[in-house]
């Protein structure tokens, strides 16, 4: 469900946001009402056409693809699939920077497996390379293997 969200002064000032075109910023904004409170989207053309841009018949599906695409290669938005029906899903990485909520729901939408490293340094880039239950430095480059040959 919608919920009413908010655009913050600094938004406008942003120079990551300053290099997308003026459409693929509308779509940002557009994703703050689209996501849950935990900040996940259904992350289709479709989906995004019907709700972003449903008056807009010049823009066709390919478009919209290509200006998720722009928020994707940005780092704005961290596209995955998820679910037992293997739906296309998106988390805006910074949702909680960009919106405080009030009464939070838990998300009904399948959040991104952990079990990516994909993921993990999403979240990692997120918060500073800092761990958010320890405080502790998150290691910049993946360990593969620990073992040691002597």
């Amino acid at each position: 469900m919608p919920r009413i969200r908010t655009v913050k002064p600094e938004f406008w000032e942003d120079e990551l946001l300053g290099v997308v075109s003026r459409d693929a910023r509308l779509l940002f904004i557009a994703t703050f009402n689209m996501a849950d409170d935990e900040g996940i989207l259904r992350w289709t053309p479709a989906y995004i056409k019907a709700q972003a841009f449903m008056y807009d018949d010049d823009l066709t599906l390919k478009d919209v693809d290509q200006l998720m695409r722009c928020l994707t290669d940005t780092g704005l938005v961290f596209p995955y699939v998820g679910g037992v029906a293997k739906q296309q899903m998106a988390v805006v990485v910074n949702f909680r920077k960009h919106q405080r909520i009030n009464r939070p729901q838990k998300s009904k939408l399948p959040p991104p497996s952990t079990g990516a490293w994909q993921v993990r340094e999403m979240y990692a880039r997120r918060d500073g390379w800092t761990c958010q239950l320890c405080g502790g430095e998150i290691p910049r480059r993946l360990v593969v293997n620990e073992r040691v040959s002597s």
